[in-house]
């Protein structure tokens, strides 16, 4: 973004959402490396809106709470802001309660040679099997596997061009089966309470609630929406996953496109790197590499091994990683009840930016449960003492006969705030409202079964006295008896003998360098 451009800030189409709002307290989220742009913004943003005659107040915000693709509903409440203008790359996610506007960073594109690119990798030559225009129409859609071209926030600007030129060069075989993402959203409201509750039977049933359906509603049975992209899948509908195509043209370290791999990582991939200077098959800078990462592969991997870890832990940590996310209070709730049918023992945790050093102060948590927005989630934990899981993976584990499948990977907890909804606002008995007598012995069975698992976490090893150091630790409980020096305020509330009052006595005085008694260093 040049920092003399409005129309690459938007200047005048942040003003016109400000302005017909009416909005008079503006939140300016900006991430670290647009942090020297702030000033002129501001000053650009607030003289627009003062020639429609309206006077605002910008707060910047530049230090997140979590982190910089997802609004900061948090920082912007401090300063009561009407909504949250954010500048830089975006997770889009749905918000839970102040509006936000999103200004995306910009980048040209060279549009003809991308196109040429793709036209000279096999990735669609491959698939076109000789066909011409004059191949029968079923035939070609049977040899045709649908595409997904996936284009950078950066890139969103050249879209239709990008779209125009690839439907005026390729084949009309595979333009046929071809279908372009779109980011479709550019403001957000917050999700409204009613709407997300609201099971899906009930959806637009009344007039009263029809036309609050249609915004809550964006994505309908033939559409796909993750990492904040958008496209019809009536195509992808009839084809298995692993045949199915999709391309990234963008930045390959982008936190979006790491989304969309892990979520679709047994599809067919494409990446196209436009701002690359070297590389195999490189076409006037731009890099082309077909297929998975190895290193997305290899980050699969790692997260089922951790699923399997997470089915043998006993005390869990539940990490609140966002405040803005819409749903985030029910993914903790349907997160503590499938620990707690499994057996095992849950501690909430809010702390802002989790660190290793901030988790290490909790060694007898086995495994930590990150509630986060999806492209803020920590994959990489090797760092940390404990390991940390996903929502997903945490369902994974909790859930007893559950299957690992990477076609059904994903990093977000929208599936989890939607399952069994109505058993957190009071259905826990069957339809009829009778309780089933199988039902219940069943579920006595497995809470029995279950509750022999969980007593092992509070299996104290016994040991002389003062031999607390060669304990071996074998579940957290002994870390917390035999190891911890500190283990808590010792009141008659948890157990301890009442002590007898003592007056109070003078501290000391003076300086942490030297104290008043300590002679020599005053």
């Amino acid at each position: 973004m040049a920092a003399d451009s409005s129309d690459a800030w938007r200047i005048q189409e942040t003003a016109n959402f400000i302005c017909t709002r009416k909005y008079t307290k503006i939140a300016a989220q900006f991430p670290d490396e647009l942090l020297q742009h702030v000033t002129s913004v501001s000053f650009d943003l607030q003289n627009a809106c003062k020639e429609q005659d309206h006077v605002i107040k910008v707060f910047v915000l530049a230090d997140t709470t979590y982190n910089s693709l997802s609004v900061d509903e948090v920082a912007a409440s401090h300063v009561e802001a009407d909504c949250v203008v954010h500048y830089g790359r975006a997770s889009l996610t749905r918000l839970s309660r102040i509006p936000a506007y999103y200004v995306f960073p910009s980048r040209e594109l060279n549009v003809d040679a991308i196109v040429d690119a793709l036209i000279g990798s096999s990735f669609f030559a491959q698939d076109n099997g000789g066909n011409n225009e004059n191949d029968d129409a079923a035939t070609t859609t049977a040899i045709t596997p649908p595409s997904v071209i996936f284009l950078d926030q950066v890139l969103l600007d050249s879209l239709a061009a990008l779209e125009t030129a690839t439907r005026s060069k390729l084949p009309s075989t595979i333009i046929r089966k071809i279908e372009f993402a779109n980011v479709p959203l550019r403001s957000a409201e917050p999700t409204l309470k009613t709407l997300k509750t609201r099971s899906s039977d009930q959806c637009c049933k009344k007039d009263s609630v029809a036309s609050d359906c249609k915004v809550a509603c964006q994505a309908t049975e033939n559409e796909s929406t993750v990492a904040g992209y958008t496209w019809n899948t009536q195509m992808l509908a009839t084809t298995p996953l692993h045949q199915c195509k999709f391309v990234w043209i963008g930045c390959l370290d982008a936190p979006a496109l790491r989304h969309l791999q892990l979520t679709y990582s047994t599809a067919r991939w494409l990446t196209v790197d436009p701002f690359a200077s070297t590389g195999i098959h490189s076409t006037s800078a731009i890099k082309i590499e077909q297929g998975l990462p190895l290193e997305v592969s290899r980050l699969l991997k790692r997260r089922y091994f951790l699923v399997e870890k997470a089915r043998n832990a006993n005390i869990i940590g539940i990490l609140v990683g966002t405040l803005g996310a819409a749903g985030y209070g029910d993914a903790l709730w349907q997160l503590r009840k499938a620990a707690q049918l499994a057996g095992k023992k849950t501690y909430t945790m809010l702390m802002g930016k989790p660190s290793p050093a901030k988790l290490a102060n909790f060694p007898e948590v086995d495994v930590f449960v990150m509630v986060a927005d999806p492209q803020g989630q920590i994959l990489d934990s090797k760092e940390y003492l404990a390991p940390i899981i996903t929502p997903h993976e945490a369902m994974l584990a909790f859930s007893e006969g559950s299957e690992w499948k990477e076609s059904e990977y994903r990093l977000d907890f929208d599936h989890i705030v939607s399952t069994n909804t109505d058993a957190r606002m009071g259905g826990i008995n069957s339809g009829d409202g009778v309780n089933n007598e199988e039902d219940e012995k069943e579920s006595c069975g497995d809470i029995g079964a279950l509750a022999v698992q969980a007593q092992q976490a509070l299996i104290v090893t016994p040991a002389a006295a003062g031999a607390g150091h060669i304990v071996e630790v074998k579940s957290a409980a002994d870390y917390l008896v035999h190891k911890r020096s500190w283990t808590g305020v010792e009141t008659p509330l948890v157990g301890s003998e009442k002590k007898e009052a003592h007056l109070a006595v003078p501290g000391l005085s003076g300086r942490a360098a030297g104290y008043s008694h300590e002679e020599g260093k005053n």
